[in-house]
């Protein structure tokens, strides 16, 4: 630690002693940092798979949409109707299974309604509030807490790597099949 007066310079090892009449040795400290630290950890890789979910399903939206823009005059004419645009149709059908996923993740805050814990966020964010409100490093019980939300985001990352290898690599591969363009080159418009 350093302090400084003026032109005065004061510099001194510095300890962080445990709050007092705490009987905790290092290991049971090391214990606690290294729970705080898995539990980030495991929090991050669900923000991760959270933000892909909602990338992926703006991307499904906007696959969509430019698949109805493409037919927009025979859909005004009602030559054609919304159903009959497979790959659009198919699109929203994985935009409501996206919904499914991401439920196991978390319940976004703009779900009306009280929201069940049954998350893997809601099971990681306990484990975390418990591990540091507290200077006692983690029980068995909150040890076993611990396990429990680490395969609730594990199952969680299994439906969520299993839809995007399975399921959207297929709809990927009929989309780059279909040559979807979401820029499309187009011929300039020109006075009649």
């Amino acid at each position: 630690m350093s302090v400084e007066l003026g032109d005065q310079v004061s510099k001194a090892p510095l300890e962080i002693a445990p709050p007092a009449g705490d009987a905790h040795d290092a290991a049971a400290w090391a214990e606690r940092e290294r729970a705080i630290a898995e539990v980030g950890a495991l929090r991050a890789a669900a923000v991760d798979a959270i933000e892909r979910i909602r990338a992926t399903r703006d991307d499904l939206a906007a696959i969509s949409a430019r698949i109805e823009r493409a037919h927009a005059e025979r859909l005004r004419r009602r030559e054609l109707a919304k159903d009959e645009l497979p790959l659009a149709m198919e699109s929203r059908k994985l935009g409501e299974r996206l919904d499914e996923i991401e439920r196991l993740f978390w319940w976004s805050p703009s779900e009306p309604g009280i929201r069940p814990e049954t998350d893997a966020w809601s099971k990681l964010y306990r484990v975390y509030d418990a591990l540091v409100t507290t200077w006692d490093p983690p029980g068995e019980p909150l040890r076993e807490y611990q396990r429990q939300a680490r395969n609730r985001l594990g199952a969680a990352l299994d439906a969520w790597n299993g839809f995007e290898a399975k399921e959207l690599a297929e709809f990927r591969s009929r989309v780059e099949t279909e040559k979807v363009e979401l820029l499309p080159q187009r011929e300039p418009i020109r006075i009649p």
